[in-house]
């Protein structure tokens, strides 16, 4: 299976073609306003990078959000107009799983943040363990938007983060409970322990607002190299949910973006 991944919800936008065997090729920039401009070229040099033709792509991966507004409807929508015109079908990915992937082989607590503008963030928090993921198919239930100082003390909530396997990491079936509708359950790991582990903020929200969520016990900001959605991660992780088994495919007419909020642009007709 050949994908084309797609990412866009944030100030990088990108593409990369790979399989299971790897990636092919990569090519992303990170620009605030020129996401349309950019990314159909992109396409273009990552199919003549890797040897391939679009005919040639057999699945379509895009990160989905949450996001910036206008960034995440061009990589959607050009997502939906290729598989389209492939007739081939879509992975969808969140913005936040895309980030926390990026740190996957970490043993602390990860808190992927990506930056939501109006002084607020996209996150969630998950544990990790290498070469396991959150399998989830509704990202909607366990991302949430608020201010940094909410996250702050949301976790701070959670009481001492510890390591609830002892081990590192918790089993595979502790992994997918997190992701069935309530975030909370990581409480059952944390409450009532003594102790404390590494919480590891991660993505373009956390460097944004590191001094905040430097204020949370044992916090580290992850490297700025890890900020943004990666789409040569959307191929890993795309290729790893269909080997999973996983029910990633949907049909380009049911891809929609991840939005949380409304945008900060209304029609002059609302505005009047």
């Amino acid at each position: 299976m050949l994908i084309l991944a797609i990412t866009s919800s944030t100030s990088r936008v990108g593409c990369a073609i790979g399989d299971r065997s790897g990636v092919k090729a990569v090519v992303q920039a990170v620009r605030e306003r020129q996401h349309a401009e950019l990314l159909s070229s992109q396409i273009s040099v990552a199919c003549n990078q890797a040897g391939v033709a679009l005919q040639d792509i057999t699945a379509v991966a895009v990160d989905v959000g949450p996001g910036l507004y206008t960034g995440l409807r061009v990589g959607v929508v050009t997502a939906m107009t290729v598989a389209h015109a492939l007739k081939v079908p879509v992975i969808r990915v969140s913005s936040v799983q895309l980030v926390a992937f990026g740190v996957r082989s970490t043993r602390s607590m990860i808190v992927a943040v990506v930056d939501a503008k109006r002084g607020e963030v996209f996150y969630f928090y998950q544990w990790f363990q290498a070469d396991k993921l959150l399998l989830d198919r509704d990202m909607s239930s366990v991302v949430r938007v608020a201010k940094p100082e909410e996250v702050v003390l949301e976790i701070q909530r959670l009481g001492p983060v510890v390591d609830p396997s002892g081990s590192g990491s918790p089993d595979e079936e502790e992994i997918l409970l997190v992701g069935d509708g309530s975030m909370d359950k990581i409480t059952k790991w944390t409450l009532g322990r003594s102790g404390g582990g590494d919480i590891l903020f991660v993505g373009d929200g956390a460097i944004r607002y590191a001094s905040t969520f430097a204020e949370l016990r044992n916090a580290k900001i992850a490297d700025r190299g890890f900020a943004y959605p990666s789409a040569e991660s959307l191929v890993i992780y795309a290729s790893r949910l269909v080997a999973y088994g996983n029910e990633s495919y949907v049909d380009a007419d049911k891809v929609r973006p991840l939005y949380l909020r409304r945008p900060d642009a209304k029609p002059v007709s609302q505005i009047i």
